[in-house]
Order: C-alpha cells, then sequence, then structure tokens
C-alpha cells in the first residue's frame, strides 16, 4: 500500500512508531516497572518482534501469578519441595511507633518544600541573570534528588517554549501537588505554544465556538473522535476530555452543569517563545492525554 500511495507515507511513518510504543506488555500496573517492549526497530527502520522480551515477561508474570498474586502463592510452592507452615502476622505497632512515623513523613514533607522552595529561589536567580539554559538545567539534574529532580526535568521540558519565570512558579506549585496536576499544565502549555496551523489544534478550535455551552457529555462526544485519530486513543475517560478542554479554554460555569467557551489560555500562558512545528506527528511526547 505505502508503495503505491505516497500520500499516506507519513501515515505509516506514525504507525510505525505507534507499534513499538504501543506494543508492549503493560505491567506498569502488575509491577510498578516501566512497560516491556515486545516489539523493536532492526537497523533497517522496519519493526521486529522482540522474542527475549515476551519470555522475560511471560516469566515475570508467570512468576507474579504462581508466587504472588495470592497471599498462600509462596508458600504452596515451598510446601512442595520443603516442611513449612503458614502463619498470619500483622502487627500495626504501638501508639509510639506509630506517631513517629508520621512525624518522619511530615519532617520529610517539610524538608521537601523548603528544598523546592530554595531551587525555586536559585531558578529565579538565574533566569534574571540570563544564565538558566539547557547546560545549567542538566548540571542542576546531575547535582540534585528526589523531588528537585523532577521539577527540574519539567522545567528543561517546556522552557524553550514559554517564559522561564511564569514557567519557574507554575511548576513549583504543580511539583507539590499530584499528577493530574501537572497533567493539566503540560496540555496547557503544549496547546498554547503548538503552531496554529497544526492540524490537531485547528480541529480542537474549530470544534468549539465562543459564548456557546457545552456539557461533559458533548464535550467527550467532540473531543473523542479527535484525540483517537491523533493519539491512536481508542478510548479516553469523559474526566480526563473535560479536563484537557478546562486547560485549553476560558470557560465559566452555567446552570445545568454546562461550560460556556468565553477564550482561550485559561492559565495566562505568556506568548510563545517558540513553538512546537506545525509538522511535528509525535505529539505523544508533548500531551498526555
Amino acid at each position: 500500500m505505502q508503495e503505491n500511495d505516497s500520500n499516506i507515507t507519513n501515515l505509516f511513518s506514525r504507525i510505525r512508531k505507534l507499534i513499538i510504543e504501543k506494543a508492549s506488555g503493560d505491567d506498569d500496573n502488575l509491577f510498578g516497572e516501566s512497560s516491556v517492549p515486545l516489539t523493536r526497530e532492526t537497523v533497517a527502520k522496519k519493526p521486529e518482534i522482540s522474542y527475549f522480551n515476551i519470555d522475560a515477561l511471560c516469566e515475570k508474570m508467570e512468576a507474579f501469578v504462581t508466587l504472588y498474586s495470592d497471599e498462600k502463592g509462596l508458600f504452596n510452592q515451598l510446601k512442595e519441595t520443603y516442611s513449612v507452615t503458614f502463619k498470619k502476622l500483622y502487627y500495626e505497632g504501638s501508639e509510639a511507633q506509630k506517631g513517629a512515623r508520621k512525624h518522619v513523613k511530615e519532617d520529610i514533607k517539610d524538608k521537601n518544600i523548603k528544598s523546592l522552595l530554595k531551587l525555586k529561589d536559585k531558578l529565579i536567580n538565574l533566569v534574571n541573570e540570563n544564565k538558566l539554559d539547557e547546560k545549567e538545567l542538566s548540571r542542576l539534574i546531575y547535582l540534585s534528588k528526589g523531588k528537585e529532580v523532577d521539577y527540574l526535568w519539567k522545567v528543561k521540558k517546556h522552557h524553550k517554549y514559554v517564559d522561564s519565570l511564569f514557567l519557574v512558579e507554575e511548576l513549583y506549585t504543580v511539583c507539590q501537588k499530584n499528577k493530574k496536576s501537572y497533567r493539566g499544565l503540560k496540555n496547557a502549555l503544549s496547546f498554547w505554544v503548538l503552531d496554529d496551523k497544526h492540524p490537531f489544534k485547528m480541529q480542537v478550535l474549530n470544534s468549539f465556538e465562543k459564548e456557546v455551552k457545552y456539557t461533559k457529555e458533548e464535550i467527550k462526544e467532540i473531543l473523542l473522535p479527535i484525540m483517537r485519530y491523533h493519539f491512536f486513543k481508542v478510548n479516553v475517560s469523559q474526566s480526563r476530555l473535560t479536563n484537557f478542554f478546562n486547560n485549553v479554554f476560558k470557560k465559566t460555569y452555567t446552570d445545568g452543569g454546562k461550560y460556556k467557551v468565553k477564550g482561550l489560555n485559561p492559565r495566562k500562558v505568556p506568548a510563545p517563545i517558540s513553538k512546537i512545528p506545525a509538522d511535528v506527528d509525535n505529539l505523544q511526547s508533548y500531551f498526555e492525554i
């Protein structure tokens, strides 16, 4: 098909990337680790089945099912060879121990907040001195740890597109919250700096009208086909799509549970320093849908 029709060359190129990215053993929830790629790209740039990874994933899944999915799994395997007894233990600890654990957690949280604040002030000084660049961010990442590294990586990811002072302040707040908070900001930033002629941005903007009211169900009905096409997502939850909508459009929440579109850029992101090109096709690296 590709050889006979040059118009679909770009589409096939996108599909090949998605094969590598999406064809994986989704053991993230099972084992708390990253996914296992089940395909790989050869030197000739062709996708190929990764048999070693498949074997490793099968062994890992078998161990999980036989040993760890049930509280007696390991015991049942051991008793086939050894003389063992099963005893269930649960010890919550004394009130003093529980109090100590709570104190340690609060102490760690307090230290994280202080270290992030100190790092934020350092980044602001670097911006004001015109010294915050890729090289300096990489150096700081190497010297930092924990939440500081996460903060710096996020700044590095977006700083070439957005005013650094705005970014440092916004990400400082976001990094003290949860993944959902960063997802919203990430999508807002990426959409705002995406070239206006990119098909994804054009489709989203042309699908909603100013001063028109939309329910959550209508938002999903409009956005889902767009996400399916550009992100190869079979399904996206209504809450995710509403969150995306809320980070792209200024709106007011009206009676009857409807959102009235008032404009763009609800997070008041400054004018882009540079833009994500209109011909970029790996939107997955810029958005989290």
